[in-house]
């Protein structure tokens, strides 16, 4: 089981991260003390510095397959990661809310890139892990409930960490408290943009390769799972592998 980090050992890292009033993060500590940090992705809705990103820099994945593909409702997933943050841009698929259901973002990480330690993988209907689900950290919050889009900053993130047996692809998710880890904006009729805070990981420290998957759920269900692969004779469910992210310094 993947160790969690106390409030001590965080307290203890090399550096911190904040956001001041202007929603711009900046960072303190070792020899850039007082340097102020340049956010590359201001969680405000709008895409627009997603645009201005190195592409080369960015890990990304589309949907394969929409016909075949039972999860087809997240059209695309783009992630950034920087010592400081972890970015993602999650577009979905023409979705059409239910006006009955709480509509739910979800990212699974295996942030330490380890595949002997974590679990789950949706009872491999999900991601081609093998036989080793490796995923310690998920984080998950609503950005539709009672018939309307949460259009409001979404500071309220249900977080989990792996505590279940290593390698098991059951229900072994426990609740964590990280107020401040994850910051969101969801974007009417288009999608949702996130930051994660590195030195908040409640998991250990995240490597700087490390592996994602995307989950977009309607009441109780998944309706959007990426990555996915084209569905055929010798893959019947589409699975891919997890995406993988390298940090950018």
């Amino acid at each position: 089981m993947k160790k969690i980090l106390s409030i001590l050992a965080m307290a203890a890292m090399i550096f911190t991260v904040a956001c001041n009033k202007d929603n711009k993060p900046h960072h303190h500590g070792g020899d850039d003390e007082g340097d102020d940090y340049e956010a590359p992705i201001v969680i405000d809705g709008d895409l627009s510095d997603w645009a201005q990103l190195d592409a080369a820099k960015v890990a990304s994945c589309s949907l394969k397959n929409a016909d075949g593909w039972g999860y087809p409702d997240i059209k695309s997933a783009q992630v950034y990661a920087d010592p400081f943050f972890i970015y993602v841009c999650m577009l979905f698929n023409d979705l059409e809310p239910d006006a009955s259901l709480t509509y739910n973002a979800t990212i699974f990480l295996n942030g330490d890139n380890d595949t002997a330690t974590g679990g789950y993988n949706f009872w491999g209907n999900a991601w081609d892990q093998g036989d080793k689900p490796c995923l310690d950290v998920m984080v998950s919050a609503s950005f539709f409930a009672e018939n309307a889009w949460i259009t409001d900053t979404i500071n309220e993130w249900e977080v989990c960490t792996w505590g279940g047996e290593d390698n098991a692809d059951d229900w072994g998710w426990e609740e964590a408290a990280t107020p401040g880890f994850v910051t969101a904006k969801a974007i009417v009729n288009k999608g949702i943009e996130i930051a994660i805070r590195r030195d908040l990981y409640p998991a250990g420290k995240i490597a700087d390769q490390f592996t994602v998957g995307f989950m977009l759920q309607g009441g109780s269900d998944p309706i959007g799972i990426l990555p996915n692969e084209e569905v055929s004779e010798t893959n019947e469910k589409g699975l891919a592998p997890l995406l993988v992210v390298n940090t950018n310094k």
